[in-house]
């Protein structure tokens, strides 16, 4: 696990861009990279480094397991951090809904 880290990169470029400390630092905004794609990435803004690995026959199921669904809709490919964060709250949500409803009837166990 210690090649892997979050990405530093991303919030580089966020500081850079005055976000507030609490959104850069929010679980929205952690993704965990290994450390040869942190560097790669540096402070670039996304919508020019997923333009990088948008090549890859996995990206679309890369970006699920990240919890990132369409570009647009998330705000990446204007780099609208407002409109990512939203949605990726959306997405996380949505899982942690699936994942706490199996335990309904359960109450007493």
């Amino acid at each position: 696990f210690s090649r892997y880290k979050q990405c530093i990169a991303l919030k580089k470029y966020m500081q850079n861009k005055q976000h507030r400390t609490d959104k850069v630092n929010h679980i929205a905004n952690i993704t965990i990279f290994d450390s040869e794609t942190n560097q790669e990435i540096k402070a670039n803004a996304p919508a020019t480094y997923i333009k990088w690995y948008s090549d890859n026959p996995n990206f679309k199921k890369i970006l699920s397991s990240h919890f990132i669904g369409d570009l647009d809709k998330f705000g990446i490919l204007s780099n609208d951090y407002e409109k990512f964060f939203i949605q990726r709250l959306k997405l996380y949500n949505k899982e942690l809904k699936s994942l706490i409803l199996w335990k309904e009837g359960f109450d007493n166990v």
